[in-house]
């Protein structure tokens, strides 16, 4: 069974595909965090802060707090953008098992609603 690994740091999001030798890519690193250009009405996620060169413009969102995730729809965002056609491309979710790191010690009440959108949202396989 083919697996997606994520390493969702409080700073940058890592994320790769693993499985059969031959068809691996290289994975992707973005940034964990939103964006909102001053003036512009669209959103940006992920790897688009990477590509903002005026980064004075930019008004950061973070979905981390010290080390725990404390707003899950800015995460919802970066991991969809990961994931994703811009990202890695990874179709057939259900059929894959996801390898995701979290904070040391983090509550139960995070983890849980970790778990519940890795499953409900992404419909991850196990």
């Amino acid at each position: 069974m083919d697996a997606v690994l994520l390493d969702n740091g409080a700073w940058r999001v890592k994320a790769g595909l693993g499985g059969d030798a031959s068809q691996l890519e290289p994975g992707l690193t973005a940034p964990n965090c939103c964006g909102k250009l001053k003036g512009h009405l669209g959103a940006l996620a992920a790897d688009e802060i990477d590509e903002v060169v005026r980064t004075q413009q930019l008004y950061f969102q973070r979905p981390a707090d010290r080390g725990y995730v404390t707003d899950w729809g800015l995460e919802f965002d970066v991991w969809a953008r990961v994931l994703g056609a811009p990202g890695l491309n990874a179709s057939n979710l259900e059929q894959r098992t996801l390898y995701l790191t979290e904070a040391p010690l983090a509550p139960a009440p995070l983890q849980e609603y970790g778990l519940e959108m890795v499953f409900e949202e992404f419909c991850f396989g196990g």
